[in-house]
């Protein structure tokens, strides 16, 4: 299990499991000061995320589809991706 806190516009906390063999997503929290209208886009990009490959370019591929057609404050794909990836620097 990794933690990371990122900082852009606003504060983004990650929780994540994943498979050092393979380094995919098992399960992953996502929270922070951000906003995403609708809220339940989270709920989905947290879905999306599971089996995704801890890579720069998947990463950031899976959130740009998942948010869309929603509107997003305080961080944008870049932000979210690093945030994740920061996961595996602890």
């Amino acid at each position: 299990k990794a933690n990371n806190v990122y900082k852009s516009d606003k504060l983004i906390r990650v929780s994540l499991q994943y498979d050092e063999s393979d380094n995919t997503i098992h399960s992953i929290i996502i929270t922070g000061d951000f906003f995403l209208h609708p809220e339940e886009v989270l709920e989905r990009l947290e879905d999306n995320l599971v089996g995704t490959k801890l890579e720069k370019e998947p990463v950031m591929s899976v959130i740009s589809t998942s948010l869309n057609s929603s509107k997003v404050f305080g961080f944008d794909p870049q932000s979210m991706t690093e945030a994740i990836l920061g996961c595996l620097n602890k």
